[in-house]
């Protein structure tokens, strides 16, 4: 038998264990549905919560003042320090007056509101610092409050970290779940392929009397749990990506983010892992299930 008869064969038995074992099939469907759709799900909010991180403005940068009193050597004397001080990327002066100007663009609506600031201007020569990682922040800032003839530190350590603390969280009941559910799905899977087989134990006794190839028959089991597996794998995408645009997006939204994060923008890779991630469990069960009944 060639390869396209071969397929076409282990296709077409694949297709009639899946309807002979239906019950199993919608079991170990269900479950697959279920399970990628859970995690297809918390990946999004995942991915929503990093666009806020990155969205932030000046989510990784800080802002320092120099005491009045500082002195032209003293401030670059600070400027000297601040370099050498870990995670720091960059950090570029900041005089009074510039801060001035980029107030007043920043409030041309409201002349008056900055109106004789020229003659008597409150705010103070600083730094704009840019960190490597919004994570490294919170250490930034401390070892900056400990510098000479800084007077403040302004930073969004404590958001960013509020952020990156959710993240982390979402990011652990994700892996846990995936790895959960996993084995839920495999397990399901195997017995599923294994009460198939069984049913077909004198059938595939036959088969193997008249010569029949191990790997055909190997291979038509496969097929169906590759078949459970992919249709589980495409109804999964097809909900998570209803689900979130109907649900999780609008919910996202009226807490205040910026910009939800597009389902468009990750579909390609989500459905390429969802697939992956399925067939794989789907063969390995089947694999582990199916060996005994080839004994004969």
């Amino acid at each position: 038998m060639n390869r396209a008869n071969c397929f076409a064969y282990s296709l077409s038995d694949g297709l009639k264990g899946v309807f002979h074992n239906l019950m199993m099939s919608l079991i170990s469907f269900s479950m697959m549905v279920g399970s990628l759709l859970v995690v297809g799900s918390l990946v999004m909010i995942v991915l929503n919560i990093d666009s806020v991180i990155e969205s932030v403005g000046d989510r990784n940068e800080i802002l320092i003042y120099i005491s009045e009193d500082a002195t032209d050597p003293e401030i670059e004397t600070v400027a000297k320090t601040i370099t050498k001080i870990k995670h720091v990327e960059s950090a570029a002066f900041v005089s009074r007056e510039s801060a001035l100007s980029s107030m007043k663009e920043e409030l041309e609506d409201y002349p008056s509101v900055l109106e004789g600031l020229e003659k008597d201007n409150p705010l103070r020569d600083g730094f704009r610092i840019r960190v490597d990682d919004p994570e490294n922040a919170a250490e930034v800032a401390k070892a900056l409050s400990g510098v000479p003839k800084v007077e403040k530190v302004r930073a969004r350590a404590d958001v960013i970290e509020s952020f990156l603390k959710m993240r982390n969280a979402v990011n652990l009941v994700s892996v846990g779940l995936m790895v959960l559910l996993g084995v839920i799905s495999f397990f399901i899977m195997m017995n599923t392929i294994r009460i198939s087989a069984y049913t077909r134990r004198e059938e595939i006794g036959i088969m193997r009397m008249v010569g029949a190839d191990k790997g055909m028959i190997r291979l038509s089991f496969v097929t169906e749990a590759a078949i459970i597996s992919l249709a589980g794998s495409l109804t999964a995408f097809g909900l998570t990506a209803l689900i979130y645009n109907e649900l999780l997006a609008r919910t996202l939204e009226n807490t205040g983010l910026l910009e939800v994060v597009p389902f468009s923008e990750n579909a390609g890779m989500m459905l390429l892992g969802f697939v992956a991630v399925s067939l794989l469990i789907g063969v390995a069960g089947s694999l582990a299930s199916i060996n005994r009944y080839l004994r004969v």
